[in-house]
């Protein structure tokens, strides 16, 4: 319980060499749950530490709220666009011990259709229990993430949810699409970022104004050192060109572990020439670790010349003990950009996301069974 309160305050302060105090920053990429739908809460003003089988009685699941606004509030974090995880890892009886993350084990995922009522519901107990005027959960940007990228129904679910809870959810994700491991041990259908299904759910997502935060590797894993082609790039750039009314955040810049390819600034420079209108990139977890620090002048070129476009993000999966030390990371990065540039990038680039009031959909609302389908529309 009190390992995690040290590592938060440690992390801050080994932050504090890159700037006399760590600028205000933003979090586009922040998990409530883990693969086992837990997540670390406060009690008491100290954070208990996530562990399987956790419950929080109805009336104070509140608490998972508070431990994010806790872990922001230790990191100089002003705002979050937060989830649930559309996952859960499966114990299968062969295996020692249950793993608490989806490359723990070789046992599969499935996928999680009540993670958005765990997200919701603890937003609802933290309104019943401090009020409607709480202030904090102004600074959350709640996200739809529990459904199957592949069901031509999806849509519906997403549309179920937010329409059960007006008001609550302000985007979609982390859609996954292809994710290295993640996608080869889902069962069922792999999803993928044209799939028609997705693309039902980017439409809806345009006509409500909804950003979508999309995680979709830009090629397979390598081998060894092996060099990828970027092969699934076309799938991506379908979506974003069918799709120019809808506002995506590609989560990592389509990086993720094992994958090995060259020349992303430039790779990234062509997908924004034509897409920086309606497309953010997300810089959390490894792209930021294996590519930008070992690249910096071609990556800060790159941030340079479209700084309206580049977020910075935790990635944290349920957990808080490292959460400070990984947001106060990207001071490196912040400390070499432009002070414009640096403000937008660690800051308001998210808040521009997420002008206005939360969507709400009329309770009527029905998405055209036609769309994206082989279903005929009805005759005239």
């Amino acid at each position: 319980m009190f390992k995690s309160t040290l590592l938060l305050g440690l992390g801050l302060l080994a932050a504090s060499t890159a700037f006399a105090k760590p600028p205000t920053t933003t979090d586009s990429h922040l998990h409530l749950l883990d693969f086992l739908q837990n997540g670390d809460y406060l009690e008491e003003g100290k954070l208990v530490e996530k562990t399987p089988g956790q419950v929080l009685p109805a009336g104070e699941r509140y608490k998972l709220i508070d431990a994010a606004l806790w872990a922001m509030d230790g990191a100089n974090v002003s705002h979050a666009l937060i989830s649930g995880m559309p996952f859960v890892k499966k114990w299968n009886e062969n295996e020692s011990f249950r793993a608490g993350y989806y490359l723990d084990t070789s046992s599969r995922v499935v996928r999680a259709r009540d993670t958005d009522y765990h997200v919701a519901l603890a937003i609802s107990d933290y309104r019943n229990h401090y009020g409607d005027d709480a202030g904090g959960l102004a600074r959350l940007f709640p996200c739809v993430s529990g459904f199957d990228g592949t069901d031509l129904g999806a849509v519906d679910m997403i549309i179920k949810r937010m329409v059960e809870f007006p008001g609550t959810f302000r985007c979609i994700g982390e859609v996954m699409s292809r994710h290295d491991d993640l996608t080869n041990l889902t069962t069922g259908e792999r999803p993928r970022v044209n799939h028609p299904s997705l693309f039902r759910i980017f439409d809806f997502a345009g006509e409500f104004g909804i950003p979508v935060s999309l995680h979709h590797n830009i090629t397979a894993i390598s081998r060894g050192n092996d060099v990828k082609e970027p092969l699934y790039l076309d799938e991506l750039l379908q979506a974003f060109e069918a799709f120019p009314k809808t506002q995506f955040i590609w989560c990592h810049a389509g990086i993720s572990r094992r994958l090995n390819v060259e020349g992303m600034p430039a790779i990234l420079d062509g997908v924004l020439a034509t897409h920086k209108d309606h497309v953010r990139i997300d810089l959390s977890w490894v792209v930021y670790g294996d590519y930008i620090k070992n690249d910096w002048d071609n990556w800060l070129a790159l941030i340079e010349k479209y700084p309206d476009n580049f977020l910075v993000g935790s990635d944290q999966v349920g957990s808080y003990a490292g959460y400070a030390a990984t947001v106060r990371d990207y001071d490196e990065l912040l400390k070499k950009l432009s002070k414009s540039t640096r403000d937008k990038v660690g800051r308001t680039n998210l808040l521009d996301a997420f002008t206005g009031p939360s969507p709400v959909i009329p309770r009527d609302y029905r998405y055209p069974e036609s769309r994206f389908t082989k279903t005929r529309p009805p005759a005239q």
